[in-house]
C-alpha cells in the first residue's frame, strides 16, 4: 500500500483505505477500482493523495490501532468541538455537551489501544484538505497515548492527555484558511501568523474553566515547544515544558512528516523515524523519543521495498523484535519483470539482503 498524489494515482489502481465522509459514512470502499472519474471527484472533493494497493497486497485488511468506528466519532468530537469555539455568545464555562462527547472519544481511544498492546502503530488515514486538522488531532491523540501508555502513565493523567491532544490545534481554527494550512514538519515555519496559534488555542482553552484541566490546556500551549529552546512561543526548555506538551511533540512531529501533502513529498515512516531520532535530545525528549520509536515500524505492512538484490516486493509480516528485517514477498526480479509466481523472502535468515528503498 502506497501514498500516491492524487494527480499521480493512475485509472485501474485499487483503494488501500476505506473512505468515509464527515458523517462517518462510507464512500468507497478498500479495493475499489478507481476510474477517471472516481479519481476526479475524490480531487474536487479536497483530496490530496490516496493510499492504492499493489497488485499483491494482503487478501485480509490490515487490523488499525483502533476501530473504524472508534476514529468516526472522536473526529466528529474534535470537529463539533473546533465549530462550537467558533461560535457567537459561547458559554464553555457552563455545561458544556462537547466535553462529554470528547471524554467519551478520549476513554474509547484509550481502552482499544489498552486492548491492542502488541499491536505496531501503522497509522494511515485519507485526508481532504478541509479535514486534515481533525484527522491530524486524532493521529496525534492516537499516537501520544501510545508513547503515555509505554511510559506508565497513570489512567487519570491519560484521559487528560488525550482530552488535550485532541484540541492541541483548536487555535488554527482562528487563522485564515492558507496559514492554517502550513504544516510544520522537519523544518520550522517561521510565519508568524501560523505560530499565533499556540497561544490562540490555550486562550480558547481557558474559557473553559473547570470543565477542563490545566495540564490538557497546556499542550495547545507547548507542543511546538523544543527542549533546546528553539520552539515557540516561548522558547521553553526541557523541564520547563510540560510532559503533556513534549509527548505531544513527538506525535505531532511523526504525523506531520508522514502526511505532508503540502509539499507533495511525504515522508516514508522509515525516514520519519530518522528525522526523530536525530532530534532526540535536541528538538525532543531522549529518553520519549526512544520509546517512541519502539511503538512503531519503518516498514509497514503492504510497503512496497527495493532490495540490494535490485528485486521488489511487499512488506507481509514484521517481527516486533527485529522490525528493520520484515518478511517481503518478492514479485520482480533484479532485470523488473514480474516473476510468474512470488516468494516470501525473511530477511531475518538473510543477513546479507537488505531494504535500500520503501515507496
Amino acid at each position: 500500500m502506497r501514498l500516491v498524489m492524487i494527480h499521480d494515482v493512475a485509472p485501474g489502481a485499487r483503494l488501500g483505505k476505506t473512505l468515509y465522509g464527515e458523517d462517518g459514512r462510507i464512500l468507497l470502499h478498500r479495493g475499489t477500482e478507481l476510474s477517471e472519474a472516481y479519481i476526479d471527484t475524490l480531487g474536487h472533493m479536497g483530496y490530496q493523495a490516496l493510499y492504492v494497493l499493489d497488485a499483491h497486497a494482503l487478501e485480509v485488511p490490515l487490523k488499525e490501532p483502533i476501530s473504524d468506528r472508534t476514529r468516526q466519532e472522536a473526529l466528529v468530537a474534535v470537529r463539533d468541538t473546533f465549530r462550537k469555539v467558533r461560535e457567537p455568545n459561547r458559554t464553555l464555562d457552563q455545561e458544556w455537551t462537547s466535553r462529554r462527547i470528547l471524554y467519551n472519544a478520549a476513554t474509547s481511544i484509550i481502552a482499544e489501544l489498552q486492548g491492542n498492546r502488541d499491536l505496531n502503530l501503522q497509522i494511515a488515514e485519507l485526508r481532504t484538505a478541509s479535514s486534515y486538522t481533525f484527522d491530524h488531532s486524532v493521529n496525534v491523540c492516537l499516537l501520544g497515548l501510545a508513547l503515555a501508555e509505554r511510559l506508565g502513565m497513570t489512567q487519570a493523567k491519560l484521559v487528560d492527555l488525550a482530552v488535550g491532544l485532541l484540541l492541541h490545534d483548536i487555535g488554527k481554527t482562528l487563522l485564515s484558511p492558507e496559514v492554517m494550512l502550513l504544516h510544520e514538519g522537519a523544518e520550522p515555519i517561521l510565519d508568524e501568523r501560523y505560530r499565533q496559534h499556540a497561544r490562540l488555542g490555550y486562550d480558547m482553552l481557558q474559557q473553559f474553566g473547570k470543565t477542563m484541566s490545566g495540564p490538557s490546556r497546556i499542550i495547545a500551549l507547548q507542543h511546538h515547544e523544543r527542549v533546546d529552546g528553539s520552539g515557540f512561543p516561548k522558547g521553553l526548555t526541557e523541564s520547563e515544558i510540560h510532559p503533556f506538551a513534549q509527548i505531544a511533540a513527538i506525535a505531532n512531529t511523526y504525523d506531520t512528516l508522514i502526511h505532508d501533502l503540502g509539499s507533495g513529498h511525504p515522508s516514508p515512516p522509515h525516514q520519519a523515524m530518522e528525522y526523530l531520532m536525530a532530534a532526540g535530545g535536541s528538538h525532543f525528549n531522549h529518553a520519549m523519543v526512544s520509546e517512541f520509536l519502539k511503538l512503531l515500524v519503518p516498514f509497514p505492512l503492504e510497503t512496497s521495498v527495493r532490495l540490494s538484490t535490485l528485486e521488489e516486493g511487499l512488506v507481509v509480516a514484521v517481527d516486533r523484535g527485529l522490525p528493520m528485517r520484515p518478511t517481503v514477498r518478492v514479485t520482480t526480479d533484479p532485470d523488473g519483470r514480474v516473476r510468474p509466481k512470488a516468494y516470501e523472502l525473511d530477511l531475518r535468515k538473510h543477513p546479507d539482503i537488505t531494504i535500500v528503498q520503501a515507496f
